[in-house]
């Protein structure tokens, strides 16, 4: 999805994460975590876009149904860790989740665990609009924890 609707802080995330993906995900985000809640995770291509074809609309619904469903580990937030862990989804055209990988450590394997498992909880997707030509579509999606202090 594109970042239009995301605040500063999360378009930057989105931004640094489609960089990442783009460079083989050699970029690590080590500040330390922010005192703002949480952004929505925004669902992109590696390149930083959305997969051809796929309508705003569609994109805006994968956005809302990931925001609702992350959640920030309680052993994370109990000990302040945070950081962003770049995940991948390939999407069925019925709307299920056919694969899904870890692209990017988020170097905090308990927030790494979180972000695959947010992609586990949401599946199945809506189905793929008729609009959308492809079998399948591939979004990767940073995850961002944020501890609140």
């Amino acid at each position: 999805m594109a970042g239009a609707g995301l605040d500063r802080l999360g378009a930057a995330a989105w931004r640094r994460a489609a960089a990442a993906a783009a460079a083989g995900g050699a970029e690590q985000d080590r500040r330390p975590p922010s005192p703002s809640p949480p952004p929505p995770p925004a669902a992109t291509t590696a390149g930083g876009g959305a997969p051809e074809g796929l309508s705003a609309a569609y994109q805006a619904m994968l956005q809302r149904i990931l925001r609702r469903a992350h959640r920030v580990p309680e052993a994370a937030r109990d000990r302040g860790l945070g950081g962003t862990a770049l995940v991948q989804a390939v999407i069925a055209r019925d709307g299920s989740v056919v694969q899904h990988r870890l692209l990017r450590s988020s170097g905090v394997a308990l927030l790494d665990e979180e972000a695959l498992a947010l992609l586990r909880r949401v599946s199945p997707f809506p189905a793929l609009p008729d609009s959308y030509a492809g079998a399948e579509a591939r979004i990767t999606v940073p995850v961002e924890f944020r501890i609140l202090r």
